[in-house]
């Protein structure tokens, strides 16, 4: 259970990590477009680096720590997530659960996905970013709806 409370937290921050460095990228691209818009040259555009670089080592060192550390007999694809490396039928099962109740709430997860960005308009002064936190938000929902089953299957 350790290793799966590990996991969930690792997962949050590279989430987090992300969406400071999309945030970045979308403020640069805001820039750069209205540029664009009003046909200026020379052009100034910014753009912090730090949330990139920060994300990139930070996501890089967690994912070479964690295919280092699997076994061999597991290491099918670097892709392949450690919490599908299954010793027997019971975690199989628990894992084929898990992964159906994430698939169930897909439909429901989209339509709240949609009311937010509904929203969009009237936050677009306060937070012009807000379309990059509702897109991160499904990452979310599927981590946390598999984290919450697995946890539940496993006590």
């Amino acid at each position: 259970m350790k290793k799966m409370n590990l996991i969930y937290g690792l997962y949050l921050v590279t989430l987090v990590l992300s969406a400071w460095a999309m945030i970045q990228f979308y403020s640069f691209f805001d820039q750069f477009a209205e540029i664009v818009r009003q046909k200026k040259i020379p052009f100034y555009v910014e753009i912090n680096v730090l949330p990139i670089i920060l994300a990139l080592l930070v996501c890089g060192v967690i994912s070479f720590i964690i295919y280092k550390l699997q076994p061999r007999k597991k290491k099918k694809s670097i892709f392949t997530p450690d919490e599908f490396a299954e010793t027997d039928e019971r975690e199989e099962m628990i894992t084929a659960k898990a992964c159906r109740n994430v698939y169930a709430f897909m439909g429901p997860i989209t339509c709240v996905m949609l009311v937010l960005i509904m929203f969009y308009p009237f936050l677009i002064d306060k937070v012009p970013y807000y379309p990059v936190l509702v897109v991160l938000f499904m990452p979310l929902a599927q981590w946390t709806i598999y984290y919450i089953s697995v946890r539940k299957q496993k006590l």
